[in-house]
């Protein structure tokens, strides 16, 4: 749309606080003091303080070309009147020394839409104006740049703009068509032309994702890495296809140094390359390392910070934020929101198990996978987003012996504390400045040189130290295995001693481990150590070929019953010579609880220690309420019955008979619940009884 300032060149114009000042071209200086040609942008219209007339956009193009004269302007309030011979005489003029676009421009933004309708007058004299749907639709293509790519459901329209293509074209497009038409804008005649610019415009879709891969789409144009040794900054181009740019501008002589004093209080020395190279690799839309990355550390460790820090310099609209869980094993809506994405960031990852991690190592592996649009179509396409999560404890995952999964992942351990009198709430504010992000930006530069030079990462760590760090990390089971447990042929500890030892060891741990049951740790326990062996002797349950590291021969028994009124846990470690296990001596006794037991609590725990509750009810009493109430949970069983309830609902399921209440002869279940506590015998003879009573 044509304003009132695009007449002049900028030099002949001067800002004040009304709009514009300049020379009238036809009565030029007012009194050789000061300039007196005022133009409003705002409104598209001017004023001569010399003719003390006002002028529309029309008359000051009119006016600027020498067509009319300062003095054929209007007076204040007055509707300009121009005859149509004056009118084609400034079209003509504005065509020769603008062009024939900005006439048409010009047009529009005095309100002539004549140019964009078809009239017709009839044998009765009278006009009729319809709209020209090919003229609205082509001149909004020269306007715009367009693009629309159709799919088998659905087609998506692209506006270029600000260096990207954009789907934000639809709501423009529209609302410019009715600014064009005005009241000719109707509904039918607006969908009609947004559908015919549609047609016009079609690019198919392999053509449109071609986006180079070493260029990089910043504020201020691009930057193209393609070659280390000779990098160039180029201007904005359509035919590169970005969807996205970071919001970043390019300064060469920027400096973050507010940024790296974070960085060098956060991370450890030998893993400050790694973040410089790992942020240098998410300026290219190529997996040039199969690599992901992955923040472990306790709580306020700047964790959180560093992935506010790379969200904003990537932008808020250019990431996605899928968990592991669902990268492994999403649905294919889910993983649609990584098409064209700068990175994938999640913070507070679950510690929740992996069952597969298949996805995850497609979307790391520079392949292809597929998304799946609402109701639209299935889309392939090749992930570029870089993979960055932050969490507590790293999630395991089923498999631990897949060192493809494990290769693939930078590990990054935050373990700097910071005090919460220390903390500035402001710091992410200080780190995302303008000057600070350029910075970051020339900073990242420097890493993906030196990624590219030396093809690969700094320090980087074997597959198998990787393995151990993830696995210690995931499961507190893992750790314990990894750094108390070693391989002897034929030693064997008691699966009891070595429980003990297990919770001993997460009790010693910084933050305390949460420890799991006996029965996970069964099962669980040869993933770790796959030397070890389930076995039995008599009673007893043993781990076999394994030993206590350090130099000891026995783990002493402890006394492992949690016993009422609130007794100890006696666990006593002897003869622990190890400095991996230096630190389990330190708590020889826990208490377990505080507070006595229950009756109930005691039944319902514990059934060993039931024999000496003072029982209110009997075992007949218990067993025929069973019988006729099989679906009773334990609640109603105890609220009906009190105290001794649970001791004998255990000893019911030992019987495998009971006894007649009557006879006392032993029978079957199925024949006390028939007979309702009888046995058939003593109920056919009470039946006999009563029908001779009767008679």
């Amino acid at each position: 749309m044509v304003v009132i300032t695009d007449l002049f060149n900028p030099e002949e114009l001067t800002e004040t606080n009304e709009g514009f000042k300049t020379v009238c071209s036809d009565c030029g200086l007012q009194g050789n003091r000061t300039e007196g040609f005022i133009l409003f942008p705002e409104t598209n219209t001017s004023y001569c303080h010399s003719s003390h007339k006002w002028f529309s956009l029309l008359q000051t193009a009119g006016l600027k070309l020498n067509v009319i004269k300062c003095i054929e302007g209007n007076e204040e309030g007055e509707k300009p009147e121009l005859d149509r011979e004056t009118i084609k005489e400034i079209y003509d003029s504005v065509e020769e020394n603008f062009g024939k676009e900005f006439l048409t421009d010009l047009k529009i933004a005095c309100g002539d839409i004549n140019n964009f309708l078809i009239i017709k007058v009839n044998a009765k004299g009278i006009e009729t104006k319809t709209v020209n749907i090919d003229k609205v639709a082509d001149y909004i293509i020269s306007k715009f740049k367009i693009k629309t790519v159709f799919g088998l459901k659905e087609e998506s329209l692209y506006l270029y703009e600000n260096g990207i293509w954009t789907l934000t074209g639809k709501g423009i497009l529209i609302s410019d068509i009715e600014k064009l038409l005005q009241w000719y804008a109707k509904n039918n005649v607006v969908k009609e032309i947004f559908d015919k610019v549609k047609r016009k415009t079609e690019c198919s879709r392999d053509k449109f994702d071609i986006v180079p891969e070493f260029k990089t789409p910043v504020l201020n144009g691009v930057l193209d890495l393609s070659d280390v040794d000779d990098l160039k900054f180029l201007p904005q181009n359509e035919k590169y296809n970005f969807k996205k740019s970071f919001p970043v501008e390019y300064n060469p002589k920027a400096k973050c140094p507010k940024i790296l004093k974070f960085f060098k209080q956060t991370f450890y020395e030998c893993d400050l390359t790694q973040v410089q190279e790992y942020g240098g690799l998410h300026l290219i839309r190529r997996y040039l390392f199969k690599k992901a990355n992955i923040c472990q550390g306790l709580k306020n460790t700047g964790k959180s910070v560093y992935l506010n820090l790379l969200s904003t310099f990537c932008g808020k609209k250019n990431i996605s934020g899928l968990s592991l869980q669902k990268i492994s094993h999403g649905k294919s809506f889910d993983l649609l929101v990584l098409k064209d994405a700068f990175a994938n960031i999640h913070d507070d990852l679950s510690s929740g198990d992996l069952s597969d991690s298949g996805g995850f190592k497609m979307a790391v592996g520079d392949g292809d996978i597929c998304g799946e649009q609402k109701f639209g179509d299935y889309i392939r396409f090749r992930n570029t987003a870089k993979q960055t999560y932050a969490c507590n404890m790293i999630p395991s995952v089923k498999n631990i012996d897949d060192e493809a999964y494990y290769e693939r992942w930078l590990v990054w351990n935050f373990e700097n504390v910071i005090l919460q009198e220390e903390m500035n709430p402001h710091l992410i504010d200080e780190l995302t400045t303008k000057e600070e992000l350029s910075g970051l930006l020339n900073w990242y530069i420097e890493g993906f040189i030196r990624l590219v030079k030396q093809n690969g990462f700094s320090n980087e760590k074997s597959c198998e130290e990787t393995k151990e760090l993830m696995i210690n990390n995931s499961n507190p089971l893992a750790k314990f295995s990894s750094e108390c447990l070693g391989y002897s042929q034929g030693k064997k500890i008691t699966k009891e001693e070595m429980y003990n030892a297990y919770c001993l060891f997460c009790t010693n741990q910084k933050p305390i481990l949460s420890p799991d049951s006996k029965i996970k740790i069964g099962n669980s326990l040869i993933r770790f150590a796959s030397y070890i062996s389930d076995a039995k002797s008599g009673n007893k349950r043993y781990w076999l070929n394994v030993i206590f590291k350090g130099e000891r021969d026995n783990f002493s028994k402890s006394t492992s019953k949690y016993l009422k009124e609130g007794k100890k846990r006696d666990i006593e470690i002897n003869n622990i010579n190890s400095e991996n296990l230096s630190h389990l001596p330190q708590i020889k006794h826990k208490t377990i609880n505080s507070k006595p037991k229950s009756d109930r609590e005691v039944q319902f725990y514990d059934a060993k220690e039931c024999e000496d509750i003072n029982c209110k009810c009997l075992k007949k009493d218990v067993e025929i309420y069973l019988l006729s109430n099989p679906d009773s949970t334990d609640k109603q069983l105890y609220d009906k019955f009190g105290d001794g309830c649970f001791k004998f609902k255990e000893e019911l399921k030992k019987d495998k008979k009971t006894e007649c209440n009557w006879c006392h002869k032993k029978i079957s279940q199925k024949e006390f619940k028939e007979f309702k506590g009888v046995c058939k015998k003593c109920d056919v003879a009470e039946q006999i009884k009563y029908e001779g009573k009767i008679k």
